[in-house]
């Protein structure tokens, strides 16, 4: 549950940011007090997700499912089932456990303080999760085309 979940929103985040620029839209007000639904559910009682034995099986979530799931989170940020989302999760569901649960430790070392900053610029929460996307949360990360860190900034 824990990694369907952190895949199908990082899925869901990853045609907003890869192809445009982020839409302009009323500022939304937030509060470090106020943790997201997701990290909510990353950080609590969720127990540990299962690994795919096979890295061909196909994660089937159908449109339905993903709608329902995104608007439990509450967001600012609409999110659209394409065929880019369901191949990321697709992508994201293949990563042995191994890889969540690295990335589980990344997040609580880095979530905390992009949490503050996206507080103080009135910014949606959901961005933080851009960061998986683009580096999988590891400072180290080098694209093909030179962007590196974990946003994956270039000169």
């Amino acid at each position: 549950m824990r990694k369907k979940a952190l895949t199908i929103l990082a899925a869901a985040i990853y045609p907003c940011f890869a192809w445009a620029q982020a839409p302009v839209g009323p500022v939304m007000e937030t509060n470090l007090n106020r943790i997201d639904s997701l990290t909510q559910l990353l950080y609590s009682e969720i127990p540990s997700h299962i690994a795919q034995t096979d890295s061909v099986a196909v994660f089937n979530v159908d449109q339905s499912t993903f709608e329902k799931q995104m608007l439990s989170m509450g967001s600012a940020i609409p999110f659209d089932y394409q065929q880019a989302v369901v191949a990321q999760i697709n992508y994201l569901m293949r990563q042995p456990e191994s890889f969540f649960e690295s990335l589980h430790k990344r997040m609580q070392l880095y979530f905390p303080i992009f949490e503050e900053v996206l507080d103080r610029y009135s910014l949606p929460q959901e961005l933080k999760y851009v960061s998986i996307i683009e580096s999988n949360l590891n400072p180290n990360a080098q694209s093909w085309c030179g962007a590196m860190g974990l946003w994956q900034f270039m000169p």
